[in-house]
């Protein structure tokens, strides 16, 4: 063979086909070398720790140590070589498997050992029963990085089983078994995400029916530098079909220049696409086309059609690449009707030929195409391309196309569907950017790529995108995140112009043909600078729009503004206007306007207060300015001045409130012609004089005091003695500690504040014996002290219960009964068990406070935008728990310090170090709780990343239920419980719970927790059927790993304040028993 073919067919090694198939070719004269890569027949794990059990049923082949049991785990696979010639030689033979975890912490070699027992399956073997490791075949290292390909070398087994009963196997073993505790997770061939485990074989075919002369051969040796040097020769060749015609097929053999041939039969072929077949006939020359005609033809086997050649435009008509797989990119029409369905494209190279030879399309001028592929063909003295079918041709999709035209008037009629388009960036985040094709409606769109690497856009850029079409919530996206890897793409074509702005009237914005696209407003003024969120409303006269700061952080702080532009969004119910940049946004600044406006204190009522006006003229002439000034529309004063030109002149004003509330000041510049220059909005609170109520509540707050430490006193008493029995118990008080800290801090302030307020009020007492009321600098302090008591009370009735639960578990360690002899004294203290023997036991009990981490750092929709307050107060209320919501990367020093972890559905995939995180986090003995979303929403890699390998997946459908619904099939509600598991304590009988998700497969040492009635089903993204009625599908599920426990449930919206908190309120006695189960107190 020579050198170039062996790197041709070593290089095909690498990729995947089904099993028993063959890989392109590439051959020298007299010898034919193949590559076949075969799937397993059976895989299968198993383990020590459950010697008995079979898994060969999982989606998984488990290799290494298990951190959580320590139990010991091997991978089995067994493969039939029997679909391999029989007088093939085998030359090289490699063993794959995929594992997308990788190794958590430690890298570790994988090894491969022969078996020699194939007696075992998938279906029966155990740890108990295995068959023994042979021979050591070859090591794998794995590292920590994820998402990797293990190979071994298992030639010299390989041969040697070929020679016999033609079946192998194989068992992977951690070199690190029993020592490290790294589990290796590989794919098994039952996995859902392909990159199954398979045998690559390179072989020779020896022995073939005559000389075979490679294609290239044929092709490439001519005589004149077309014709080939064969023409009217009978020759026998081979190659995989790569397409058929009404009268022939197409052969290849391996993907450069002079690799492939026409065949002509003058019948319909009976061969297909992916054949591997023999071809023995008379080479000819049709008017210019190299052909085999008279053909005999044997089909050999199957095999992997060749990847086309990409080429540009301008040169794919050569007669190197005649009949050869080829393909264009990034085309557009340059004539669209050249006769006899012909049409031209060009990619700026130079133009080539489209043909009909066995696909029609029609295009039009101008249209674009992300692609076009097919196998080059030679006709009346044209090259041209010959697309197979549909799937031969991607068109470019304007983003028109793909906003325009919709379903309902809102969802794209794309949605779902893979598309390519075309667009120059306008903005870009780290989690997305916006792209826009022209400047009309329906022109724009957004690019939500997530926390995807090897995003590389800036504004400027004219990119091509092949994603997934999504409508988010109703904001229709490409969602390149959700994409298949091997079907997205983000391709930098050049640069362009970044389009102007649409610029629009504030009435007309919020319109669907303008989501995504940038648009601008003028001459607006602010009618709401607060509407909650970051957002705020302006109009122009003809109706107003929300700006938001989703992008750019600002806040109104004029009344007019020249323009706002930005990119159109929708979120809540709402179009918004989102600026990019201060750039974005342009405040109104007059040529005569306020420069300044100071007021000489707050505003307190029946307190005179300054009002000083700075006015500035960059007029051209000096002018008689006239300031007004209004208190809630109400004229307080007005002034004439006559100001210079680039002068200013200042206006001075007193103002006296004489109410509370809120108060709104209008500085009004008029010009000398009377006409409006500017007008300024300032916002004030009125509040009353504190040194005239401190008159009147002096007694108030005495009483108040009075009354708190009246409450305060006896659990202040209380709190103490239980703090000393705990801690002549030697009960740490850990998690309380703080808590205790600051009461007795505050009771000593309250004392302090107490003792100053008595003896002012003495003192003026002394002055004057039938004073009861007295003026702030006497009020203060009763107030301070009033306030403080009602705080510290608060705190008291938070710790107490906790001190007292710890008490009556501690007392009988630290105080044990008396013997029958001594008379036990009796309870003095109000409630405080006094200390009954002389010595008092150490329990070396620490105090804990139970925490809930809620994760809201990837994107989380039920988190961030519906929210999850209503979940939140019942965890603080009924359970006594601090919750925290976090935003920063999961990490495990973040999470060890959280007795349960809650994840609702990620929108943002969670990183490869924040899984590793979480699992260490559980086997180290936390508690997680994980929700998904049905089908369009559910980051099922994500999620199955983390809990796929302790037995519990996500399923890619939604559970419907036409019968039991709260108003749709896929609002079902759900009602089977296992109230045998503790997690279910609190669910009353009959139950019904709002649900609104995905369905979960279990397996190992998993359980159900919430099944669907019998009346349920689910289906997947196409509308099949995944589960059927009367299959009541799993919902919620509860493992126990290593340390710690996961509960798993097929909807995050259950947790969520949505549908007037009717999700959150139907779950929560689910939840509770849910956290308390997780947090192991019950």
């Amino acid at each position: 063979m020579r050198k170039a073919g062996m790197i041709i067919a070593l290089i095909l090694i690498l990729s995947i086909v089904p099993p028993t198939a063959f890989h392109a070719v590439h051959a020298d004269s007299g010898t034919n070398i193949q590559t076949t890569q075969i799937a397993p027949s059976d895989d299968v794990y198993v383990k020590d720790s459950t010697p008995d059990s079979n898994y060969g049923s999982y989606d998984s082949l488990y290799v290494g140590t298990y951190s959580r049991d320590n139990s010991n785990e091997r991978a089995y696979l067994k493969f039939d070589l029997s679909g391999l010639p029989e007088n093939a030689v085998i030359i090289n033979a490699t063993l794959y498997a995929y594992t997308y975890s990788g190794a958590y912490s430690t890298p570790v070699n994988i090894s491969a050992y022969a078996v020699s027992d194939d007696s075992w399956s998938e279906d029966t073997i155990t740890w108990n029963n295995k068959p023994p490791a042979g021979e050591l075949l070859d090591k794998d290292l794995v590292d920590t990085d994820g998402r990797h390909w293990s190979a071994w070398n298992v030639t010299d087994f390989v041969k040697a089983e070929f020679s016999g009963d033609k079946i192998i196997s194989f068992v992977l073993i951690s070199d690190g078994e029993g020592s490290v505790t790294e589990s290796i997770g590989y794919n098994s061939k039952e996995s859902s995400y392909g990159n199954h485990p398979y045998l690559e074989v390179v072989y020779e075919v020896s022995g073939s029916s005559g000389t075979l002369v490679p294609i290239q051969e044929i092709q490439g040796n001519t005589t004149d530098g077309d014709a080939s040097a064969y023409e009217g020769q009978t020759v026998t060749t081979e190659g995989v079909v790569t397409a058929t015609t009404s009268k022939g097929f197409f052969i290849q053999n391996g993907t450069g220049p002079w690799s492939a041939i026409y065949v002509y039969l003058g019948t319909s072929p009976s061969v297909d696409i992916g054949d591997y077949v023999r071809v023995t006939g008379t080479v000819s020359e049709s008017y210019g086309l190299t052909e085999i005609t008279d053909p005999s033809v044997t089909v050999l086997g199957t095999a992997e059609v060749p990847d086309p050649v990409v080429l540009p435009t301008g040169n794919v008509s050569q007669e190197k690449w005649e009949s050869v797989l080829v393909r264009i990119e990034n085309v557009i029409v340059t004539n669209p009707d050249l006769g006899y369905g012909e049409w031209e494209v060009d990619d700026g190279s130079g133009p080539v030929r489209v043909d009909d030879l066995m696909y029609h399309y029609t295009p039009s001028e101008g249209q674009m195409f992300d692609y076009i592929t097919g196998v080059l063909y030679y006709s009346y003295g044209n090259f041209k391309i010959e697309p197979r079918d549909e799937n031969d041709i991607l068109p470019v999709v304007p983003i028109q196309e793909i906003q325009g035209n919709t379903t309902d008037g809102d969802a794209s009629a794309y949605e779902g569907q893979v598309v390519s388009t075309v667009g120059v960036v306008t903005f870009v985040t780290s989690s997305g950017f916006a792209i826009q094709n022209g400047t009309g409606p329906w022109s724009g769109i957004w690019v939500y790529t997530g926390s995807q690497s090897g995003v590389d856009v800036s504004v400027g850029d004219y990119v091509l995108v092949r994603a997934k079409v999504n409508e988010y919530y109703g904001f229709t996206e490409l969602n390149y995140a959700g994409t298949d890897e091997g079907q997205r793409e983000i391709k930098v074509m050049g640069t362009a112009d970044v389009p102007d702005p649409v610029v629009l009237p504030t009435g007309n914005v919020s319109q669907e043909k303008w989501e995504g696209v940038l648009v601008e407003v003028r001459d607006v003024r602010v009618v709401d600078p607060d509407l909650g969120y970051g957002e705020w409303l302006v109009d122009d006269g003809s109706g107003p729009v929300r700006i938001d700061d989703k992008f750019y952080d600002y806040a109104p702080d004029h009344a007019r503004y020249e323009y706002i532009g930005g990119i159109l969004w929708y979120s809540y119910g709402d179009y918004k206007i989102e600026p990019r940049s201060p750039d974005d946004v342009k405040p109104y600044v007059p040529k005569i306007g306020v420069e300044t406006f100071e007021v000489s204190g707050p505003m307190l009522r029946g307190i005179p207060r300054e009002l000083s006006v700075k006015v500035y003229n960059h007029g051209t002439l000096e002018d008689n300015v006239t300031v007004v000034i209004l208190a809630n529309g109400k004229e307080i004063g007005r002034e004439t001045q006559v100001i210079e030109v680039n002068g200013t002149a200042v206006y001075e004003f007193t103002y006296t409130p004489d109410f509370t509330g809120d108060l709104t000041v209008t500085v009004r510049v008029l010009d000398g012609t009377g006409e409006i220059a500017d007008e300024r909005y300032y916002h004030y609170l009125v509040v009353p004089n504190p040194y005239q109520i401190a008159y009147g509540l002096t007694p108030y707050y005495e009483m108040l005091y009075s009354r708190e430490m009246e409450k305060v006193t006896p659990l202040y008493e209380n709190f103490t003695g239980l703090v000393n029995e705990l801690a002549s118990c030697g009960v740490n008080l850990g998690d309380l500690e703080s808590s205790v800290e600051w009461i007795n801090a505050t009771m000593e302030e309250i004392e302090k504040e107490y003792s100053i307020y008595e003896a002012l009020k003495g003192l003026l007492v002394q002055q004057n014996p039938y004073r009861k009321f007295h003026y702030y600098p006497v009020m203060v302090h009763i107030r301070r002290a009033a306030l403080m008591s009602r705080e510290v009370k608060g705190e008291l009735e938070y710790v107490l219960p906790i001190l007292q639960k710890t008490y009556s578990q501690v007392e009988p360690l630290c105080h044990p009964p008396a013997p029958e002899n001594e008379t036990t004294p009796g309870n003095e203290t109000g409630g405080v068990p006094t200390n009954q023997t002389n010595v008092t036991p150490s329990t070396n009990i620490t105090i804990k406070i139970t925490k809930v981490l809620i994760d809201a750092s990837h994107g989380q929709y039920y988190v961030e935008q519906v929210g999850v307050s209503g979940l939140v107060e019942k965890i603080k209320d009924e359970l006594g728990w601090e919750v925290e919501v976090n935003t920063l990367p999961l990490t495990y020093d973040l999470l060890k310090d959280y007795d349960v972890v809650m994840i609702l559905n990620p929108k943002d995939d969670l990183t490869q170090g924040e899984i590793a995180a979480l699992q260490e986090y559980v086997e180290n003995g936390g508690g997680l709780f994980i929700a998904g979303d049905w089908y369009k929403y559910s980051n099922i890699e994500s999620l199955n990343a983390l809990t796929e390998k302790y037995g519990i997946k996500f399923n890619a459908d939604e559970l419907m239920d036409d019968d039991v619904n709260s108003g749709r099939p896929y609002y079902p509600f759900v009602g089977l419980y296992n109230t045998a598991h503790p997690a279910m304590k609190f669910v009353p009988e009959d139950w019904k719970i709002y649900y609104n998700g995905q369905t979960l497969t279990i397996g190992g040492e998993a359980r159900w927790l919430i099944k669907a009635y019998d009346t349920s089903y689910s289906v997947d993204a196409d509308g099949n059927v995944v589960n059927a009625k009367g299959t009541n599908p799993v919902v919620a599920a509860a493992v126990e790993v290593g340390k710690g426990r996961i509960i798993a449930y097929g909807s995050s919206k259950a947790l969520s304040d949505t549908y007037y908190s009717k999700y959150i309120n139907s779950n929560w006695p689910f939840v509770k028993g849910a956290l308390l189960w997780l947090a192991r107190e019950i």
